[in-house]
């Protein structure tokens, strides 16, 4: 993965790097794939349809089967890690226990049945992994068995929110989310993630009883369904890349194989463009669908099989305002991450882009950002034309400009992945540097209020 150096000069990655690539492929060949979490239950292939009991999966319930797409399958399921075996240094070691896969160590120590009994699959239960972290932050991972939504006592989506505008969450009416199970003593409402709140916690009225049955003529979803909710500032890839990060934690800490993954996203913002890579990477090539896509099931009663709680961004490790609460500060250092490395791996996989060999020749590409009347941007280019003729000088290389609002997910991809020098001013496009070349660089231009902390966490 790209670096800058601390003063956000361009830097070399150093020998961190390799290490940590080399750790996590050994890993993930040497952990088996099946998770310790979960109980054992029947994989099924999207379209699978069991009349009897009416099991469906989301896609062949509506109809939509044929949208699937044929993805690469590689993606890791190690989910322990243990990073002291690794060379490193003691601010190395630091780094890896705050920003690396031992994360996910974190929820699997303290994993704990918050209703019924995980152990007992003829009946619901609700299982929460909880983490704690030294700046202040906490994370709660959950997952669900038998869990039974009524669609009709959820609000409607009829129409896609502005971004940075309203609430994107949901209103749960009385007994919209029901289970055959009774709370434990771990029940915490203090714990719940806030989307999450909104529909387990106590003023949402949810039934958890272990007399509740679902009723008659409900929909049984028969796979694993990651519900995903999203904040205000959900419109870029810099601003989710905190909800990314934690989607490898959850799929590692719970074993999942996104080839029996839906995707639901659990909110009223718009479908953007970075849910192509949910799709592909997470979902094993299911489009990703959302409240509205459900639309089509009117006033309908769905039970998950295996419903996953989205690990929401509040527990994330990303943010430079979540790392510069440490005391010692030595993650806005951090030159490499095994939970970065695997996430950017998970992403180039699924479009083929892995692994891929660095241009032979040295590639440029200029991002730049282009007012129009739908959205007003600042942070423009002025001498646009100057930089271009400065490359264009250039001799044994080679450069393009790229304008990533007028690109699918899969082009900026595809361009970043054939760049040895990216250059940008300062925007939440600078965060592709996560997948350029193998060795490659960053030229960003910062204005004065961000060069504090921006240039370390573009790494």
């Amino acid at each position: 993965m790209p670096s800058l150096a601390a003063n956000g000069s361009a830097a070399p990655c150093d020998d961190l790097e390799p290490q940590l690539v080399r750790a996590v492929e050994d890993a993930e060949a040497l952990l088996p794939a099946a998770s310790s979490l979960l109980p054992t239950r029947p994989r099924r292939s999207v379209g699978t349809r069991i009349v009897g009991n009416r099991s469906d999966s989301l896609l062949a319930l509506l109809g939509t089967e044929e949208a699937l797409q044929a993805v690469p399958q590689c993606w890791g399921h190690a989910h322990h890690w243990d990073a002291s075996q690794l060379p490193l240094s003691p601010r190395e070691q630091l780094c890896e226990h705050h920003l690396g896969l031992t994360v996910v160590n974190r929820y699997l120590n303290n994993t704990k049945d918050w209703c019924g009994d995980s152990g007992d699959d003829t009946n619901s239960w609700l299982r929460c992994s909880h983490a704690s972290f030294p700046w202040g932050k906490q994370g709660l991972l959950c997952e669900a068995h038998n869990l039974t939504m009524d669609l009709g006592k959820i609000e409607a989506h009829d129409r896609d929110l502005q971004p940075k505008t309203g609430t994107p969450h949901f209103v749960f009416s009385k007994g919209a989310t029901g289970m055959r199970c009774g709370k434990t003593a771990h029940w915490s409402d203090g714990l719940l993630m806030p989307h999450m709140k909104r529909q387990l916690g106590a003023q949402a009225g949810p039934t958890l009883d272990p007399t509740f049955s679902p009723p008659a003529g409900h929909t049984r979803i028969g796979e694993t369904t990651y519900l995903m909710p999203r904040d205000l500032d959900a419109d870029n890839i810099f601003h989710m890349s905190a909800d990314f990060m934690n989607m490898e934690v959850a799929y590692r800490a719970l074993g999942l194989d996104a080839n029996f993954v839906q995707v639901l996203i659990w909110d009223k913002l718009p479908l953007y463009s970075y849910t192509q890579m949910l799709a592909r990477a997470f979902g094993g090539g299911r489009p990703v669908l959302n409240r509205k896509s459900l639309a089509k099931l009117g006033h309908g009663v769905l039970t998950f099989h295996h419903l996953v709680f989205h690990l929401e961004s509040p527990a994330a490790n990303v943010h430079e305002r979540v790392t510069l609460n440490l005391k010692e500060k030595e993650p806005m250092r951090c030159r490499g991450s095994s939970l970065w490395r695997a996430y950017t791996r998970r992403v180039l996989c699924a479009y083929s882009l892995w692994p891929l060999p660095p241009p032979s020749v040295p590639h440029l590409t200029l991002s730049i950002r282009k007012r129009t009347p739908q959205k007003n941007v600042g942070r423009i280019l002025v001498n646009q034309n100057e930089l271009e003729d400065v490359m264009r000088e250039g001799n044994m290389l080679t450069w393009q400009t790229v304008n990533l609002a007028e690109m699918s997910f899969e082009q900026q991809l595809t361009a970043m992945r054939r760049t040895n020098v990216y250059i940008g001013v300062h925007g939440a496009g600078l965060m592709l540097i996560m997948f350029t070349a193998d060795e490659s660089v960053l030229l960003g231009t910062c204005p004065v209020r961000s060069h504090r902390t921006h240039p370390n966490v573009s790494c």
